[in-house]
């Protein structure tokens, strides 16, 4: 199963990744972006939950051997 995330800059632009699922997590404080995923129950783009990050397809064995997944 995939999850389509998007990643919007807050002065403008953004950009559409998949990965395998999110998990509880802290974004780095000050960050300029918005994190967004496709919920199908509402079938639109909605904030990810506080205190949960995505994780992206490239990005899932890092967070294997971290013992996050």
């Amino acid at each position: 199963m995939r999850v389509a995330f998007e990643k919007r800059y807050r002065d403008g632009g953004g950009y559409r990744l998949y990965g395998p699922k999110m998990v509880e997590g802290d974004f780095e404080a000050g960050t300029d972006v918005e994190w967004f995923y496709f919920c199908k129950a509402r079938d639109a783009m909605v904030p990810l939950p506080f205190g949960y990050k995505p994780v992206i397809d490239g990005d899932y064995e890092a967070h294997e051997e971290e013992g996050a997944i």
